[in-house]
């Protein structure tokens, strides 16, 4: 059973990772650049805790 726990919060990394990205991108204007930036963070984490 732990072992589903830890899996949901290693898939949080990349939602938050996107949501930092897109406040990013509305702050600075380049939404797209940060979004991108984010989900490349937030997927290199998911897959660093596997």
């Amino acid at each position: 059973m732990s072992g589903n726990g830890n899996n949901k919060n290693s898939n949080n990394y990349l939602l938050l990772c996107m949501c930092i990205g897109i406040t990013f991108g509305m702050i600075y204007d380049k939404l797209a650049l940060c979004l991108c930036i984010g989900i490349a963070i937030g997927a290199a984490l998911d897959s660093s805790k596997k």
